[in-house]
């Protein structure tokens, strides 16, 4: 079958995926807008709930190796499908419980379901795009998880106002029900979805993982991409919103739609860095330059007092735009290993990158409360102050410095394709 031909149907099941990928975004960033309902109702201080919270992360990060090599094997439809259906549960579980250990269930069943979405969409980039189109196509997709991390914030924000938390959850469920159909009709069986077993092939299996957890620069580009995306993680996804409610006394609608523009950041990013990194001529340059730029954005938005709303907007949505930087990341990375283990690298990055952001969004809030200073809010929940959101947030921007550190010891395009070989096992 020649390319052309290929390429609509090539769309289509992107298109699906793609819709998968960012449903599972805004349910997985929900409770960033709900913290307050969300500590009420289940009776939890900020470490609390950034532990409730970072457990859909925890479950999506350990399943991301085991996922991708079923991924590997099985094929996209069969997982894709299945993981939207346990993600609508663990929707309508977390909407109607009381008991803060179902609402632990609840998160989990999120988590586990989430897991296959950014992996699946790589797994097809890889299979079905020429290398020519693998880098805007990745560029688009994460573009489309921030579009989903969006509708998770000052959307969301004014949703659970009109409808409340729990009928909020149950409404994100239906359109969960509704991208299911979608992705029903939209996927074809993927040939190894069909395929016998064949002697050996599960030991080849973990032939491609041995290899991927040997590899350095595997390694490296985790590392990475793990400081660039805690932009993300812990300010957009968690405790942006707070800290921009007590940094400029606005209110959590106005607050969220100051985030809003880290993640607006984040969809121009993503395709451009993957532009960037071709007109340059190598992933390591841009992103240092990503990165460096980040360090520098992220101190002044933390520490600088006195700051504008309309230059605070523009700082998020610049921060956002340096995040595009950690897609390279896995463009490089199963540049180098080949499509052949595309869901297993892409499992193992995100592992390391969704683990370490779930670990750290779980010590912010520990920091928070170690911090605190005893006010409380009129509605009986601590109030953290200014000051406490700083030291906390210094975290950040202490990792973000060490990643890129880090990504100086990766190596340029040329040397990286010259070790494919050697690290692929046989």
């Amino acid at each position: 079958m020649t390319t052309h031909k290929r390429l609509p149907s090539a769309y289509l099941i992107w298109f699906g995926a793609v819709l998968f990928y960012l449903y599972q975004y805004i349910i997985r960033v929900s409770p960033s807008v709900m913290k307050d309902d969300l500590m009420s109702a289940f009776d939890v201080t900020a470490s609390g709930f950034s532990s409730l919270s970072s457990f859909a992360l925890y479950c999506y990060a350990l399943m991301q190796i085991p996922v991708g090599m079923l991924v590997d094997h099985y094929g996209t439809r069969r997982m894709i499908l299945s993981s939207i259906a346990l993600c609508i549960s663990g929707v309508v579980l977390f909407a109607s419980c009381e008991q803060l250990v179902f609402g632990y269930l609840a998160r989990m069943m999120m988590g586990v379901g989430s897991a296959c979405a950014f992996l699946s969409v790589s797994k097809i980039v890889n299979e079905w795009f020429p290398a020519t189109r693998k880098g805007i196509m990745m560029g688009l997709t994460a573009t489309a998880g921030t579009l989903g991390a969006y509708l998770g914030g000052r959307p969301l924000v004014m949703l659970i106002e009109s409808q409340g938390w729990r009928m909020s959850l149950l409404i994100l469920a239906s359109i969960g029900a509704f991208v299911l159909i979608l992705n029903a009709l939209a996927l074809p069986s993927h040939p190894k979805a069909t395929k016998k077993a064949v002697p050996g092939e599960e030991s080849a299996s973990f032939q491609s993982l041995l290899a991927v957890f040997r590899n350095r620069q595997a390694w490296l580009f985790a590392l990475v991409a793990v400081g660039i995306y805690l932009s993300i993680a812990v300010v957009a996804d968690l405790w942006g919103v707070s800290f921009v409610e007590e940094k400029f006394d606005i209110d959590k609608q106005g607050a969220a739609e100051m985030i809003s523009f880290l993640y607006f950041g984040t969809a121009c990013g993503c395709p451009l860095f993957a532009w960037l990194s071709r007109i340059i001529g190598s992933v390591k340059h841009t992103i240092l330059m990503g990165g460096g730029i980040m360090i520098g954005l992220l101190a002044y938005i933390i520490y600088m007092p006195g700051i504008p709303i309309w230059l605070a907007d523009t700082t998020f949505f610049a921060i956002g735009l340096c995040t595009g930087a950690e897609i390279l990341c896995f463009i490089a990375a199963c540049t180098l290993m080949g499509p052949e283990v595309a869901g297993t690298m892409t499992g193992f990055l995100n592992c390391i990158v969704s683990l370490s952001a779930a670990m750290i969004q779980q010590h912010i809030g520990a920091i928070l409360d170690y911090f605190w200073d005893g006010a409380m809010a009129p509605t009986g929940l601590r109030a953290y102050s200014l000051y406490t959101y700083q030291i906390a947030f210094g975290v950040i921007l202490f990792l973000t410095c060490l990643s890129v550190i880090f990504a100086f010891f990766i190596k340029l395009e040329e040397e990286a394709q010259e070790t494919q070989t050697e690290n692929f096992p046989a």
